[in-house]
């Protein structure tokens, strides 16, 4: 038998009743079962231009108020043990931001039509520890979900959901808006998150997305998966130097005015499959950062608005980092990006392989690390191989070889595919330039000229 969670979810009540009825109709007994409603423990709703919320065990309902703030605010406060807060429909305007205590706690709304709203410049809900913090405490288990937070405050810096050092927290499926390209709300401010989840939320016209920064604790082994991101004033996703286990994944991340991913860390972050598309800066940032993976993105068109200025992926301070199989370029063939990938000279022992390059107005690479492994890129050759010959009365033979960076001489393999006329063997190779080589044997070859193969890869 396989189970639908159903927590007052209308989306999964109508999926389960559908199964059931093809199942019946079929003449089949379904094997898709709806597990027994619990009821919120309370429940807050607009009636009469008051707010209440109503008791879910004993049906009470509570004296009306003007303030939503209060209301709610009262509502999770009697949940001294954890429970679940049911938001209903409507606009609540915040007063002061909503305490969200360390408890094993559930606060849901029945979806986007569900508006917190701030028109000045508070927090709307603050997520702060109390007591000793343990990575094992079910009691820190709390679940933010199913609303939208709307802010048309454009002066002062605000956050709509500031995070202190939580551990086990999930964020799924909240909108938060800005009423214009101009507004101060940092969507989601993070001080210090372990072990999380931060999926399936949307976030236009915020000052920053998933804003994470040095606080109160690490930043370790959290998912930010599944978020749309758009229109963002400054960054998208930024991580702290003090994250590590961090996987960065299905996001998609555009019309950014600064950098669509910041990702500074300790190590073992991943950034995959997620979409950029930047104005000012570039796709994705990797500042001082190690051991790390970026693979499977797409990151296209960054730097928008200054033309020829910034990259695709930009690396600092990158040290033991694979960039792999990502396309990055311009889609527009507007020359938007200057290189696709660069790295700074404190970059070293970085690999990029695999990855597709098209459209980058300088260059597919800039490698300016140390130890920099390059391989199999499509766009920018690495490996190139053919066949040339000494002739008859010259000992060498100018070689072009079609590689996109300047071999040396351990990037370069000669093989001899014939005898010669005349005694002759091949002595160095020397010349290197962005094009060519130079192929030297130790004396004329003759009539039937030195035939040889060439290859080159990059070491």
């Amino acid at each position: 038998m396989a189970y639908i969670y159903n927590d007052q979810s209308a989306g999964d009540r109508a999926l389960s009743s559908k199964i059931n009825a093809l199942a019946v109709a079929a003449g089949k007994k379904t094997d898709v079962a709806l597990l027994p409603v619990t009821p919120p423990t309370y429940t807050v709703f607009k009636h009469g231009g008051l707010f209440h919320y109503r008791d879910g065990y004993s049906g009470e309902v509570s004296t009306g108020n003007a303030d939503a703030y209060t209301v709610i605010q009262a509502a999770v406060n009697l949940m001294t043990a954890g429970g679940k807060l049911l938001v209903k429909q409507g606009t609540y305007p915040l007063t002061a931001p909503i305490t969200v205590p360390v408890k094993p706690l559930i606060i849901c709304g029945e979806g986007p039509g569900t508006i917190f709203s701030l028109s000045t410049a508070i927090t709307g809900f603050e997520l702060n520890p109390t007591g000793a913090f343990s990575p094992f405490d079910v009691d820190q288990f709390t679940t933010l979900r199913d609303f939208s937070i709307f802010s048309s405050e454009e002066t002062t810096p605000h956050y709509g959901i500031l995070v202190q050092n939580r551990h086990s927290l999930i964020i799924d499926s909240v909108y938060f808006y800005g009423d214009s390209t101009s507004n101060k709300m940092h969507g989601l401010y993070i001080l210090g998150l372990n072990n999380s989840k931060i999926t399936r939320n949307h976030f236009v016209r915020t000052y920053t997305g998933i804003y994470a920064t040095l606080g109160l604790g690490d930043f370790d082994d959290v998912a930010i998966v599944a978020n749309d991101i758009s229109y963002i004033l400054y960054r998208g996703i930024y991580l702290p130097s003090n994250a590590s286990k961090v996987i960065i994944s299905a996001n998609n991340i555009e019309e950014c005015v600064d950098v669509g991913i910041v990702a500074h860390g300790k190590n073992h972050t991943i950034v995959a499959n997620t979409i950029t598309e930047t104005k000012t800066m570039q796709g994705v940032g990797l500042g001082t950062i190690q051991d790390s993976v970026v693979v499977g993105n797409i990151i296209a068109d960054n730097g928008m608005d200054v033309a020829n200025t910034k990259d695709g992926i930009k690396c600092d301070q990158a040290t033991r980092c694979v960039i792999a199989n990502n396309q990055i370029g311009d889609l527009y063939g507007s020359g938007y990006q200057r290189y696709a990938i660069s790295l700074a000279g404190a970059c070293s022992n970085n690999m990029i392989i695999g990855n597709t390059f098209y459209g980058n107005a300088t260059a597919p690479i800039l490698d300016g690390g140390t130890g920099t492994i390059i391989r199999n890129n499509s766009g920018f050759i690495t490996e190139n191989s053919g066949s040339d010959a000494v002739i008859s009365g010259q000992t060498a033979k100018v070689v072009t070889h079609g590689c996109d960076f300047t071999p040396a001489a351990h990037d370069v393999v000669i093989t001899q595919t014939a005898t010669t006329t005349n005694p002759s063997y091949i002595t160095y190779v020397d010349t290197f330039t962005a094009t060519e080589f130079t192929v030297h044997v130790s004396a004329d070859p003759g009539a039937s000229t030195f035939a040889f193969d060439w290859a080159v890869r990059k070491v």
